[in-house]
């Protein structure tokens, strides 16, 4: 079965079986690989099952943060127990976000595909950031603002997971957002970096 990375039809799967996709599976091991982290969140957790996967075969305290409320009641209602947070980081919300992270003692993000949520915390929409050319342009001040938050708080490190078609190249992008506060520390291409301070 041939299904997208965030599918309902493999959270349908997941409450049947009790399986996670196989499609997860280079995400789950980069994490194994890397993160020396115990608390993460899952910052874009769409409908959670990396993050629960995450949970349950590597051990780590895990939460999602998620912008769409209908996606964290769907992974609610097929099985998945971490704890989901309906939630939309924007400038606007950076003390809110912070208080959140700092409950939950969280010290590592995963992120997968999430260039709009950037344009968001930038205040540029995702339109209006990505060129013509497929080439990602500046998303705005405030994410050189979200980086410092993110260390000032006690943010380690940063996992980052972008779209695996070369035409749609982008974790370069998004692994730029949070320099020069963040280290690029490890690639595994083709979609994959892993960032400290």
């Amino acid at each position: 079965m041939n299904l997208r990375y965030n599918s309902i039809e493999h959270l349908q799967i997941f409450q049947r079986t009790g399986k996670f996709p196989a499609v997860h599976a280079p995400f789950i091991a980069f994490v194994a690989a890397y993160c020396r982290s115990d608390r993460l969140c899952s910052l874009g957790s769409g409908l959670a099952l990396d993050a629960q996967e995450i949970h349950e075969k590597l051990g780590k305290y895990v939460i999602g943060i998620e912008k769409i409320p209908r996606y964290n009641s769907a992974a609610r209602d097929h099985g998945i127990t971490i704890p989901l947070i309906d939630f939309r980081v924007l400038a606007s919300t950076f003390d809110d976000f912070a208080a959140i992270m700092q409950e939950h003692r969280i010290e590592a993000f995963v992120c997968r595909r999430n260039v709009d949520m950037w344009h968001e915390i930038g205040d540029n929409s995702l339109a209006t950031g990505k060129a013509a050319s497929g080439i990602y342009q500046d998303p705005g001040y405030h994410m050189g603002e979200f980086a410092a938050l993110c260390r000032d708080i006690g943010i380690k490190e940063i996992l980052l997971q972008g779209d695996s078609r070369p035409s749609k190249w982008e974790v370069e992008f998004e692994a730029d957002l949070f320099k020069p506060i963040y280290k690029q520390r490890a690639v595994e291409p083709p979609n994959r970096v892993y960032l400290t301070l």
